[in-house]
């Protein structure tokens, strides 16, 4: 936790009880936001309304009792831009084929994103990994235990050519893939920042690594190894003068955009390589029908859960791709198709200042900064292929809004120090700063 004489610490409440309130993060953690036995009615042959209900009443009172004192803080950090997402997703769920279910869809935000604000604003980034880490752990074993005694439930819920794919305890083989591929993340981070010993992250990321190999999900994979080769080009820069930095960031464009290229002018060899076919798996088929239907509704868009129920719009949907689907397999279409203009505005807003943040961040906070760059760098590529911050795929919400919220929080407490905008040597024992 936070020390006691930290700006913006923790109320007494929080201090005295923070091994409980650790517990209680980790359990958040492994639960609504990972999506570890969710959902949990495969598990327990009980109706899935039922189980809502109490997992409501559980997660609501300790969820308020979190808000409550964390909110008596005179520095307590918001996100607006989150909240304003909110406003948008419950408010478009009036025009939604079905009002009152997609109402009951949209509360699901207000927890995870109240749960990313707290945190961000209870805990300081060396001290969250080591929560992030221990809460992977546990999902990766309670995976390899369904897998090993419950295999008809460990199974893809996909078919076709997934259905030797592993989804373990969660509820679909992709979300299992982006669980454990930010798992390793976290993991190594953990290593290189000194929170957590170096077996107890390299046990989390092999499990981790076995998992995701289970899972046969490539995005998150693809989206993880692109950012952590970004952040890695980050971290090498900030060691030149700026006359090095420059050259070797011009060498890197040039190289991108020879990449680019060719690409573009032989697709047919480049899909044969990596082994993928020039659909991504029928995506580009869907996102041509997607965008139909947002040219045709580009303000308000069709309204929050657009997949969960009939409609005119979804038949054609249908009829375009000639098989039914869950959702737009991209998060920048999905926005746009559900929740109109205001809600890609408020998602990509939020992006774009979580990436500015990171950016300011490296200045003084070279470990922290590299960190959330990555991260959130991860998050966008991941988006461009999967579902991720609404119905049916909410997993990206709570952290994008950790990674904008934390951001505020280093940014505030680097103000309230006085630390100077100099360049500092980043200390991978501890993750602390030192002047270079």
């Amino acid at each position: 936790m936070i020390p006691l004489d930290a700006p913006g610490s923790p109320p007494q409440f929080l201090q005295t009880h923070s091994l409980l309130f650790d517990l209680w993060t980790i359990l958040i953690l492994v639960g609504p936001i990972m999506g570890t036995f969710f959902p949990p009615e495969t598990y327990f042959g009980l109706e899935g309304g039922f189980m809502w209900a109490i997992l409501l009443v559980i997660s609501v009172p300790a969820l308020g009792i979190g808000a409550y004192q964390m909110a008596k803080q005179r520095n307590y950090t918001h996100c607006p831009l989150a909240y304003a997402y909110v406003v948008v997703v419950i408010v478009s769920t009036s025009w939604a084929g079905d009002p009152g279910y997609s109402f009951l869809r949209a509360l699901r935000l207000l927890p995870l994103v109240s749960y990313a604000v707290i945190f961000a604003n209870a805990y300081r980034m060396k001290d969250f990994l080591r929560l992030l880490t221990i809460a992977s752990l546990v999902s990766a074993l309670a995976s390899y235990f369904v897998i090993i005694f419950m295999p008809a439930l460990a199974l893809s819920t996909l078919g076709g050519p997934y259905e030797h794919a592993m989804r373990g305890a969660l509820i679909q083989k992709n979300a299992a893939g982006f669980c454990y591929a930010n798992g390793m993340f976290f993991a190594a981070f953990a290593v290189v920042m000194g929170a957590v010993p170096r077996y107890l992250a390299a046990i989390t990321a092999i499990l981790c690594f076995g998992l995701l190999v289970l899972a046969s999900s490539m995005t998150p994979v693809v989206s993880l190894v692109i950012s952590a080769m970004i952040g890695l080009a980050v971290l090498f820069l900030t060691t030149l003068n700026r006359g090095q930095a420059l050259l070797i960031a011009v060498t890197l464009i040039m190289l991108t955009t020879t990449a680019l290229l060719v690409a573009i002018n032989f697709p047919d060899g480049l899909a044969k390589l990596i082994g993928r076919d020039l659909t991504l798996t029928g995506r580009t088929q869907i996102w041509q029908a997607v965008i139909v239907l947002i040219k045709l509704n580009p303000f308000k868009g069709y309204g929050y859960a657009f997949w969960s129920f009939d409609s005119p719009q979804h038949e054609f949907m249908v009829r375009s791709v000639g098989t039914t689907m869950a959702y737009a397999h991209n998060s920048w279409l999905d926005l746009w198709l559900q929740t109109g203009f205001l809600g890609i505005l408020s998602i990509a807003l939020l992006t774009l200042a979580s990436l500015s943040r990171a950016v300011k961040i490296l200045k003084a906070h070279r470990g922290e900064g590299v960190l959330l760059l990555s991260f959130m760098l991860s998050l966008l590529i991941h988006s461009l292929a999967e579902t991720q911050y609404n119905e049916p795929g909410i997993a990206g919400v709570p952290w994008l809004v950790w990674g904008a919220t934390i951001a505020m929080v280093i940014l505030r407490r680097a103000r309230q120090k006085g630390e100077p905008q100099a360049r500092y040597a980043w200390s991978s024992a501890a993750g602390d700063l030192a002047p270079a």
